[in-house]
């Protein structure tokens, strides 16, 4: 804990009484992140089928951004300047291979620059085309 003292003086040099405030202290704590599967809520995912993810992030004081990365059969990557709860959408390639793996990764920053943990989250992909 922090204690502040103060006195006042008045004009004619006359001090009142010393005020004291005890003020606890607390560690910023880390960021937190959050990122899970929109639609379809499970299983794995098809050629050409649209799916979405869900991100967030939450602090002790504030967050300034959420960086999410994804690779497989397409990459992205995007900064997002809050963590506000947001929903990314997406498409799988129609050329996406059977077996190929989507890895997304999620990591917040708060406004004192400590980063929260790297969170994942893999989504498969079955072949969806026709037989032909």
């Amino acid at each position: 804990s922090t204690t502040f003292r103060a006195i006042a003086t008045d004009r004619f040099g006359n001090d009142g009484p010393i005020a004291e405030l005890a003020v606890n202290v607390l560690s910023n704590q880390p960021p937190t992140v959050s990122l899970t599967r929109g639609q379809p809520p499970s299983g794995p995912l098809v050629n050409g089928q649209n799916f979405s993810l869900v991100i967030s992030a939450g602090d002790d004081v504030a967050v300034t951004n959420v960086t999410v990365i994804g690779i497989g059969p397409f990459g992205v990557f995007t900064n997002l300047p809050n963590g506000n709860p947001r929903v990314l959408a997406f498409t799988v390639p129609a050329n996406a291979t059977p077996g190929s793996l989507f890895q997304f990764r999620a990591q917040a920053t708060d406004s004192l620059g400590q980063l929260s943990s790297e969170v994942t989250l893999d989504l498969a992909v079955t072949d969806g085309s026709a037989p032909g």
